[in-house]
């Protein structure tokens, strides 16, 4: 038997070898589904303060915004050229203080390392369009914390499996939700019978803080190579990727 133990969570898992019975799960999902349920749909607009021209004239700018995206590398050296470009915002004519209408929105999931670069132009009809000034936002430096309002968190653990690193996913079990806590502990087995030597499967486990007004917070997912777990049958750490400070610990339990 399996027991997920740590910060956050502590659940129990049972392994069984039945070749001859069929997979059963609850729902079949693709990485991409999955990848859309994590992320939370950021929406923002944007102004800017004393901007000076760049005209040869030296008259008022006519600024607007071009909004980039996305993850960056970890040693990448080439800043915004990695990102992707979201779009742009209307240009404003003669105006050193703008505040833009346009509704820029991009898809965020929290330890994924994304950012937003924010290019400021100066609209030229003539000559290319000049840079005024630009900003690096990192997103997981500046989204407000889950339960912001000074809550406890109220975590779940949605379990997958897969079978290789890019497989489909899976989902075998949900566990219930544990309210107001930051060691989250379920007592009640969860019974995994779809184990199969030689097919790599992995685990992957999500775990979310149930929320009754807003979408589910998803305070971080962890995966784990399954038949290497069940032969040393020992405890694993697995740090969860999306929170600095998360811990989902799993310890086999001989039944």
């Amino acid at each position: 038997m399996w027991k997920l133990v740590g910060l956050l969570c502590v659940g129990f898992l049972s392994v069984y070898s039945s070749p001859q019975r069929g997979a059963k799960y609850e729902t079949a999902s693709q990485s991409r589904q999955l990848r859309e349920e994590l992320a939370q749909n950021l929406y923002f607009v944007l102004s800017a303060r004393n901007l000076e021209s760049h005209d040869a004239n030296h008259g008022v700018a006519d600024p607007y915004v071009r909004v980039h995206f996305g993850s960056v590398p970890q040693y990448s050296q080439k800043q915004g050229k990695d990102l992707d470009k979201v779009g742009d915002s209307e240009t404003i004519v003669n105006e050193a203080n703008p505040q833009w209408v346009k509704v820029f929105k991009v898809q965020y999931i929290k330890g994924l390392n994304q950012k937003i670069w924010v290019e400021v132009r100066d609209h030229d009809p003539i000559n290319p369009d000049d840079v005024v000034g630009e900003a690096f936002i990192d997103l997981d430096e500046n989204i407000p914390a889950l339960d912001e309002f000074g809550g406890l968190s109220d975590p779940f653990v949605k379990c997958y499996f897969r079978y290789g690193k890019e497989g489909k996913d899976f989902k075998f079990f949900e566990t219930p939700t544990i309210d107001n806590s930051d060691s989250a502990t379920w007592e009640n087995p969860i019974t995994f019978d779809n184990f199969r030597r030689g097919t790599d499967q992995i685990f992957h486990f999500v775990v979310k803080d149930a929320d009754s007004i807003t979408a589910d917070d998803v305070i971080g997912e962890a995966f784990m190579e399954v038949e290497p777990f069940a032969d040393k049958k020992q405890q694993s750490v697995l740090p969860l990727s999306s929170s600095s400070n998360a811990t989902l610990y799993v310890k086999y339990i001989l039944e």
